[in-house]
């Protein structure tokens, strides 16, 4: 560094030094003195603040706040305390906030984009009029209202809005609160007539609609896979199924909404409406549907014509049918039992599934009386004409057949009479090797056993 600089800097830091060296003063006990007397006078002061303090505590009273609005929703705090915890439509609650006597300072917020447009006051049930009301630029109104014990205030808030334009919102983080989850399923409004999507960036995060108030709305509501809607939540605005799979509609109101549903696992299932078959299960169907469920239903199939067009498809006229079946398969998506407590007409849509892209496997558990046929069995299966035999597996200990198929029409079980031939030469066959080789073996020592007698015989006739 140069030496000009260093000198610079040496100045600056001995300047620097020098002005915390402290000052050396002679005490003057007049000094001391008054110095004493107002820390006595301070400490006096802060003594009786906190036993004023101390008193207000004590003295305390018990205020209730009554408040309903309408066209939106509100916050109230008294004496800077918050009695509704939030926003809310309405609040009846009791807090001891209040003074013993004077004022207490009430604060009126509306929710966010909406202002106050007037409040009707009542103290202890009189009503009050001209309340000096001080709006600040958050459009909160705030107002010293008369104190006494146990008092009451009643409010009735009217909030209006300065746009005619709202939001609807929904996540799927589980970053928002409660009332604006959705999990295991999907959401999404049409666009147009009034109706606009915000665009937003976060994985995860569901979707922001900006839609003016009066327009009628369609949500979808999609569960996923192996799921069901139970309830949806629009801060309680009614919702109507349509005719449409998963659409609702509402219509909007003048204030924010938060959007929730609530989605419960179902398994696909199997529905019997006839006595030949017991229950069943479907297995292997991921992928033929992406929401809701699978449900089978199994009929008796009476149609006289297409029972003797499946008979004439027996491969042995020795085989019989067992049960003729109509077999339905239908994607089921649920409008929920109830959405915001109101029951729907109709529990859910269901779309037939008659020709699928992979087969998937049905396990149907056969009556007694069925059972008692012994099988083995086989199936013929009739759809759209064409007639297919189709192999199945018949477990007896559980009275179950089991078999694949990507079709769903017409089915009939057929008793399958030259394998069951088969089966009993087998279980024969089964039965006598080990009696054969020891049979032969028996019956070799009998022979030669008779041979030798009777050449014995012989030589003594002899």
């Amino acid at each position: 560094m140069p030496l000009k600089k260093k000198l610079v800097a040496l100045f600056a830091c001995v300047a620097l030094c020098a002005s915390f060296v402290p000052v050396l003063a002679i005490a003057d006990p007049a000094d001391d003195e008054a110095i004493e007397a107002e820390n006595d006078v301070a400490m006096t002061a802060q003594a009786e603040g906190e036993d004023a303090e101390m008193a207000a505590q004590a003295n305390n009273e018990s205020v209730t706040v009554i408040a309903t609005a309408t066209g939106g929703n509100i916050d109230i705090a008294v004496n800077d305390r918050n009695l509704t915890g939030g926003e809310v439509a309405s609040v009846n609650k009791t807090d001891t906030v209040g003074n013993t006597s004077g004022t207490n300072k009430v604060v009126i917020t509306p929710e966010f984009t909406l202002s106050i447009e007037s409040i009707a006051v009542k103290v202890n049930d009189v009503v009050v009029e001209d309340v000096d009301w001080v709006v600040d630029a958050t459009e909160a109104w705030t107002a010293n209202l008369p104190a006494s014990p146990d008092v009451t205030y009643t409010f009735d808030v009217k909030v209006k809005s300065e746009t005619d334009t709202f939001t609807v919102v929904w996540d799927y983080s589980g970053d928002f609160p409660p009332d604006a989850l959705l999990l295991h399923g999907k959401a999404s409004i049409d666009e147009g007539n009034g109706i606009e999507k915000i665009p937003h960036e976060g994985e995860g995060l569901g979707e922001l609609y900006a839609i003016q108030a009066g327009t009628l709305v369609t949500i979808h509501i999609t569960p996923d896979y192996g799921y069901q809607l139970e309830s949806a939540s629009l801060n309680g605005v009614q919702v109507t199924a349509g005719s449409e799979v998963s659409s609702f509609t509402f219509t909007m109101p003048r204030n924010q909404l938060h959007f929730s549903s609530l989605f419960t696992p179902v398994e696909d299932n199997v529905q019997s409406g006839t006595d030949q078959v017991i229950s069943g299960t479907i297995e292997n169907a991921d992928g033929i549907i992406d929401s809701g469920n699978l449900q089978l239903t199994v009929n008796e199939m009476d149609d006289a014509e297409t029972q003797a067009a499946m008979d004439a498809q027996k491969t042995n006229t020795a085989d019989a049918a067992v049960m003729y079946l109509d077999l339905d398969l239908n994607q089921v998506v649920n409008k929920g039992t109830t959405v915001d407590g109101v029951a729907t007409d109709e529990n859910s849509w269901t779309i037939s599934q008659t020709d699928l892209d992979h087969a998937i496997t049905v396990t149907l558990r056969i009556s007694d009386a069925a059972a008692a046929t012994g099988g083995p069995f086989y199936i013929i299966r009739e759809h759209d004409g064409a007639y297919e035999r189709i192999e199945c597996t018949y477990d007896a200990a559980t009275q179950t057949i089991s078999f694949q198929t990507d079709k769903f029409s017409e089915y009939a079980l057929m008793t399958d009479s030259a394998a069951a031939t088969k089966a009993s030469k087998s279980t024969l066959a089964k039965t006598g090797d080990p009696l054969t080789a020891g049979g032969m073996v028996v019956m070799g020592v009998v022979a030669l056993g008779a041979v030798v007698f009777a050449t014995r015989k012989l030589r003594e006739q002899r």
